[in-house]
């Protein structure tokens, strides 16, 4: 005699059930959905405009792209980057004479 699962619905012997039951995707519960706002906005001081970014992301209002600065910076504000000579990708100045060193595509 099969014994239906609780969750999925699914039959299994009556000596197979129980150990389904315990293991059974469905009776698991769902993760959470990861939220895209709260990432962007939490701890910084746009965090008190996260219900009405959730409002306007809902009524279909596109948003305005966010300026992404530079995460790392010198005593004038902006990192100075130097372009590899023979691969063209931009470095700073001691990442470059390391990247020198291992470097193997042919020069511009």
């Amino acid at each position: 005699s099969l014994q239906e699962c609780r969750y999925c619905h699914r039959k299994f012997r009556f000596d197979r059930i129980a150990k389904h039951e315990t293991r059974c995707p469905e009776a698991k519960p769902k993760p959470a959905k990861f939220d895209v706002v709260r990432n962007v906005l939490g701890g910084t001081v746009g965090e008190r405009n996260i219900p009405a970014v959730r409002a306007m992301i809902q009524q279909g209002v596109k948003l305005p792209s966010l300026d992404v600065k530079p995460s790392m910076s010198d005593s004038s504000g902006l990192l100075k980057l130097h372009e590899c000579p023979r691969c063209t990708r931009s470095f700073s100045a001691e990442a470059l004479e390391k990247h020198k060193r291992h470097c193997t595509a042919q020069p511009a």
